[in-house]
């Protein structure tokens, strides 16, 4: 049930231990990712991280543009990457948890937690407190864009991938999505099926 879900995502989806990652253009200096830092570490109850930097060219390859890894205060690592040929920008946020941690570390048991990571992923961006199911398809379908949940044996997550003209509206709805979903019970019955 919904409860059940509400109660695995507060147990696991521990946001000081989410990691980031943002690739965007290189070219396009549009890019203000400060809203996104300001979301997260106001609902971390933290100071505001430093800006981004510049893309880290690898010293062997050139062309190689290297990760830039930025530790904010709540101890989240944001994992920040120019994609200097590409008018795509993608986000992901990624926790420990999945099928290893229902097994391991179940909330109720073993057998009742299994295959809680996948449902919750499923319906994870189907309604958030501000918005409904049909509201945010609509924004998300409307920028040729995708935005979805994801799980596996050791991570759950959150992930979106647009159009680079579009990353304010895009990067607003995934922070919403991430830190304030209400999973509606019409959508989980849906999914359980």
């Amino acid at each position: 049930d919904g409860e059940r879900v509400r109660e695995t995502a507060e147990k696991y989806l521990d946001l000081s231990r989410m990691a980031f990652t943002v690739m965007v253009p290189e070219k396009d200096r549009g890019f203000d990712l400060k809203p996104m830092f300001e979301i997260a570490e106001k609902k971390l109850e933290k100071r505001r991280p430093p800006s981004a930097r510049p893309a880290v060219r690898s010293a062997a390859d050139p062309t190689r543009i290297v990760p830039e890894t930025i530790v904010l205060p709540s101890g989240v690592r944001v994992l920040y990457r120019e994609r200097p040929t590409s008018h795509v920008m993608s986000i992901q946020a990624a926790v420990l948890g999945g099928l290893r941690l229902e097994v391991a570390d179940p909330v109720r048991s073993p057998d009742l937690d299994l295959g809680t990571s996948n449902l919750l992923s499923s319906v994870w961006s189907k309604g958030t407190l501000g918005k409904s199911a049909r509201e945010i398809s609509a924004i998300v379908e409307g920028s040729a864009a995708n935005l979805d949940g994801f799980s596996g044996r050791n991570t759950i997550g959150l992930s979106s991938t647009g159009l680079a003209r579009d990353w304010k509206k895009l990067s607003g709805l995934f922070s919403e999505v991430l830190v304030s979903p209400s999973f509606p019970k019409e959508e989980l019955d849906l999914s359980r099926k």
